[in-house]
């Protein structure tokens, strides 16, 4: 739809006999899936009353300027070359309900973060959200997936002093984040279902003191390039006691492997893509 360039709101919540959450016309009150993709000129509004919709997909529509108000029911975003959206949820009584977050290529999109996502399964985010600099982890308690890059203006993960950290994350990757300067204390208790971490193009990062360095021993994939600052404190990483730890690969910022002397886990297959051990030649 090239040519669309305005959806008449008023026009479609008062021509619905549907109700709200809070009792007035709903726009498309049964909706429960909204897809728009390939619309260069839609401008300024979306329907803010789509009480039934679980999934909301918006894709190529860089015009787009507005504010998106999303019903409780709702399970899954996914924004990819968006305008300038900001999305406001519900958190009345704990119902928000939403598990998948991707936003991808949308400098300009925004939400925010200050209640607890406590459903939220897999936050993505790519080149996006570029007014973002701290990240609550602790505000993502069911969280299994965390993958950010290109988030330049980003400088720090948080987590609160009396939280019981993110149990469930198993997966996570940073990518290409220039101002993060460090993880969050306590590595090993926050994350201890970390199976895969991915550090790459992050120069400023590194473990705090106080941490000890130690990453989760439940990783089987640990990979870390060109982040200079945190690949001088390696030695404090305490690679040996991660046991369960497969597959690793560190690079510095010219590409060069690093020194492993002293850091390899006892059962590590797999070292810059070649295999170990007693039968590797």
């Amino acid at each position: 739809m090239n040519r669309w360039e305005e959806w008449d709101c008023e026009y479609a919540s008062s021509s619905s006999s549907g109700t709200t959450e809070g009792g007035a016309g709903a726009a498309f009150p049964c909706l429960q899936e909204l897809i728009i993709n390939d619309c260069p000129r839609l401008r300024n509004k979306l329907p803010q009353r789509l009480p039934s919709v679980l999934k909301l997909v918006i894709k190529h529509c860089k015009q787009l300027v507005c504010s998106l108000e999303c019903a409780s029911a709702i399970r899954e975003i996914d924004l990819y070359h968006c305008g300038k959206l900001k999305l406001e949820f519900p958190f009345s009584n704990n119902t928000c309900y939403l598990q998948t977050i991707r936003v991808f290529w949308s400098p300009n999109v925004e939400f925010e973060i200050r209640h607890p996502f406590n459903a939220l399964q897999r936050l993505n985010l790519r080149d996006s959200y570029y007014s973002l600099k701290a990240l609550p982890l602790d505000l993502f308690p069911k969280l299994q997936e965390l993958d950010l890059e290109g988030c330049r203006n980003l400088e720090r993960l948080d987590v609160g002093s009396g939280s019981g950290g993110v149990t469930s994350l198993t997966q996570f990757s940073i990518f290409g984040c220039p101002k993060l300067a460090s993880f969050p204390e306590g590595l090993r208790t926050l994350f201890p279902s970390l199976t895969g971490l991915w550090l790459y193009d992050c120069p400023e990062v590194q473990c705090k003191e106080e941490d000890g360095g130690g990453f989760p021993t439940s990783l089987k994939i640990l990979e870390i390039a060109n982040c200079p600052k945190l690949l001088a404190s390696r030695i404090k990483w305490d690679l040996h006691t991660c046991t369960s730890l497969t597959f690793l690969i560190i690079q510095d910022e010219d590409g060069n492997y690093a020194d492993y002397q002293g850091l390899l886990p006892p059962n590590l297959k797999s070292l810059n893509d070649r295999k170990v051990g007693p039968s590797s030649s």
